[in-house]
């Protein structure tokens, strides 16, 4: 399995009519095999004779897998117009990892609109994917599949690109292609939002499409590094930006989505600029030379509401210890079945030029986890399966010194990327698990028991101290920034009852469940609170 960052939405559904279908072509039995631009692949070519100008194209079909470790996400084609000078493009048209069978397409538009593609002539398409989950072909033609495109149409279209609908919660603006390049500055939109209430933040859905694809070795991404593509969104009132990466680390995928928290959002100005967040035009991954990297074909932003989850843990405000050291959250609870849910807040970002890092993992779980971070809207930051130890989860935020390859993450490397400063709600569930904005996890179906160890070295902040500020007034459940007797109360509660939220030391009062309720754990849990929750 592979580690996934990034926030996907289905639309399957979702999309208004198409417009303006011109000239079709459908390939069947088609083989899918490993990593653009490698002599394996299944290329397959189409002339159409039309004086129009194609402004996009739509893709629909059906595939299955032929590989337990493929993901659905990772079928992809590499078209290449014609004409002298034509730029090609990745269409990976699946946003889901598992399959049915067959899974076919969600409907939807891929436009490529860079002043509109020449149609008359031959146009080639290279069937790929994002990542191979087989080495090398071990003996026959069959053997080297990841995927089979049973039937895959591809229609092209001009006229106007298709619009996605709102998701049904307040005003909404839709931008229509859009380049993605550089750092940033020269690709913005401004949208002047009419509303009569507040909101949560704004929920974001669309098309990025990717202008290149890289070859590249088994254990690297390829196929056009959509995941750079990124929108700095600028609230009303010169509010702190927010960054939006919407697509997944590992699988290209053309459908972007998620949510992003601006509390008290309303009626105002809202800057988008579209860029990459990598901050080159023309990086080290291979992306389109001085140009484009991306476009971003569609894209709708909606003022909206979404509810945070119900915390099974809060770590509270997470930071280093006084003197400096790393410092470590953890929690165990288990054997369960189904999702649960650890809060936390940082006061400090974590960023890819500096030293400061947030590592996540549930190393010393009993089986295959699967965790997942969301930001405070609900917006699916990243998830993982098995970077951990064995086929535990890890998460890394922040520093990138050092950084392995792509692909073989590792405590401290930054993988994940940066995270701001804010509230932060991480799912831990068993393999398989989906994830998807906002909020959605659907939880694989064992039992297992969870170990959830955070380790940062952000500077502590002001508020909730974390592990041992477990309660409110009243003994709400819930860090408030203080420590009082609610505290002991809610945690002798948690211990007379079992709750796996009181196991938080092994023998010896040393940090970390273990599946037994002891002495160990009151003293742990006392001595914390006597120190400030260190």
């Amino acid at each position: 399995m592979k580690a996934i960052t990034l926030a996907l939405l289905t639309a399957a559904g979702s999309c208004t009519a198409l417009a303006a279908p011109r000239e079709t072509v459908t390939f069947t039995d088609v083989p899918s095999i490993t990593h653009q631009g490698l002599i394996d692949n299944a290329t397959r070519s189409q002339a159409f004779t039309g004086t129009y100008t194609t402004s996009h194209l739509t893709v629909s079909g059906t595939i299955v897998g032929r590989r337990g470790a493929t993901y659905a996400n990772e079928a992809s084609i590499m078209v290449t117009p014609p004409g002298v000078g034509s730029v090609p493009f990745v269409i990976s048209p699946f946003t889901v990892q598992t399959y049915t069978s067959p899974l076919s397409t969600p409907t939807g538009s891929l436009a490529i609109p860079v002043s509109g593609l020449t149609t008359a002539g031959t146009w080639g398409f290279e069937f790929f994917e994002m990542y191979d989950d087989a080495s090398l072909p071990t003996g026959t033609f069959t053997d080297a599949r990841d995927t089979t495109w049973q039937t895959v149409t591809v229609t092209l279209n001009d006229g106007a690109v298709p619009a996605l609908p709102p998701g049904g919660g307040g005003p909404s603006v839709t931008f229509s292609g859009v380049l993605s390049d550089g750092t940033g500055g020269t690709e913005v939109r401004n949208w002047n939002a009419s509303a009569t209430r507040t909101y949560s933040g704004l929920r974001y859905s669309g098309y990025v499409t990717a202008l290149r694809g890289l070859p590249g070795a088994p254990t690297q991404v390829v196929g056009g590094q959509t995941r750079q593509a990124a929108i700095r969104v600028t609230p009303p009132g010169g509010g702190a930006p927010v960054v939006v990466r919407g697509v997944s680390d590992l699988a290209s995928s053309s459908l972007a989505g998620g949510f992003i928290a601006l509390p008290g959002a309303g009626a105002g100005t809202y800057s988008f600029d579209f860029y990459e967040w990598d901050g080159s035009a023309a990086n080290s991954l291979g992306d389109q030379p001085g140009g484009a990297d991306n476009v971003w074909t569609t894209v709708v932003f909606e003022l909206a509401d979404v509810p945070p989850p119900t915390v099974t843990t809060a770590f509270g405000t997470v930071g280093r210890n006084p003197d400096g050291t790393e410092r470590l959250y953890t929690n165990s609870f288990g054997p369960v079945t189904g999702t649960r849910w650890i809060s936390f807040v940082t006061t400090a970002a974590t960023t890819a030029a500096g030293t400061n890092y947030v590592d996540i993992d549930s190393n010393g779980s009993s089986g295959d986890t699967m965790i997942g971070l969301f930001s405070a809207g609900g917006g699916l930051l990243s998830f993982d399966d098995d970077d951990g130890v064995g086929v535990a989860s890890l998460l890394t935020f922040g520093s990138t010194t050092p950084r392995p390859p792509q692909g073989l993450e590792s405590p401290r490397d930054g993988f994940n990327g940066e995270l701001p400063a804010g509230t932060y709600y991480l799912a831990s569930a068993p393999y398989f698990a989906t994830f998807a904005t906002p909020f959605a996890v659907v939880p694989g179906g064992a039992a297992l028991s969870y170990v959830i160890n955070l380790r940062t070295n952000l500077p502590s902040g002001p508020a909730a101290c974390g592990a041992s500020d477990v309660a409110g007034s009243g003994q709400a459940v819930g860090a408030d920034g203080e420590l009082t007797a609610d505290d002991i109360i809610v945690f002798i509660g948690w211990f007379v009852g079992n709750d796996a939220r009181a196991d938080v030391a092994s023998s010896g009062q040393q940090p970390g469940g273990d599946g037994e309720f002891t002495a160990d754990d009151v003293i742990l849990f006392i001595n914390r609170f006597i120190a400030g929750c260190p």
